[in-house]
């Protein structure tokens, strides 16, 4: 809590009270697009592995139906 604390009067004092919000804003715009950009990769990488999933169960059920035959 104090650490927190601290980094919040040093960057006060390093960046001033007119510059600080605006920079506020702008860190939270890209922990923002940071966190989207995490997401879609993460979503984009389950769907790739279901896919694989998929083309592993339907090439085993058509194996075992190939056997049958």
């Amino acid at each position: 809590m104090s650490d927190s604390i601290f980094l919040m009067l040093l960057a006060l004092v390093v960046f001033g009270p007119r510059r600080l919000p605006q920079i506020g804003r702008q860190i939270g715009k890209l922990m923002y697009e940071f966190r989207k950009a995490s997401n879609d990769f993460k979503f984009q990488m389950e769907e790739e592995l279901r896919n694989a999933e998929d083309a592993d169960r339907r090439a085993d059920s058509f194996g075992a139906a190939r056997a049958d035959v």
